[in-house]
Formats: C-alpha cells, structure tokens, sequence
C-alpha cells in the first residue's frame, strides 16, 4: 500500500501526465509484491509506469537511461537500502 501512495503522490507532483519510470531491486524480498502494487495503483490512475529493474551501479546507469529514452516525466525509486546508499 506505501507504495501505491508513493506513486499517488509522485503523480500529483507531476501533472502534465506522461511515463513514470519505476527502478526497483530484484534482490529485495518485496520486490514483485511492489511491482505488482505499482501496476496496479497505474492502471487505476490510468498512468504508464516502465518497471526496471537495478541491483547493481551500472545496472542503474542503463535504468536511468532507459527512462530518458522513454522519455519519462519522473522515476520513483522503490525503497531499498542498496539505493539508500546511493544517495
């Protein structure tokens, strides 16, 4: 449910609408709980979310990349402790 809310939010800060790209770990145990929340929350905001997923620095890089190539509007980074290290 944190997480459905944490998109809730992000969408209001962004309201001209477009792709919100979404950076998760795999590692993590509540990752495709998460996902599957988030997707869930998209399809009732009616809002595009491109899913990547990152466990290591590089892989971050190309997530972040991806989404500029999508041309995301915003990333909500899914919390974790190897991405709160990274701050």
């Amino acid at each position: 449910m944190l997480a459905a809310k944490r998109l809730e939010l992000l969408r209001e800060l962004v309201s001209q609408g477009g792709l919100i790209g979404v950076l998760v770990n795999p590692d993590n145990s509540n990752a495709e709980s998460d996902i599957a929340e988030l997707q869930a929350a998209g399809g009732t905001l009616n809002q595009v979310l491109h899913v990547e997923k990152a466990r290591t620095a590089e892989e971050i890089d190309h997530a972040f990349s991806a989404f500029a190539t999508r041309k995301a509007v915003a990333p909500l980074v899914n919390t974790d402790p190897f991405y709160l290290g990274r701050c």
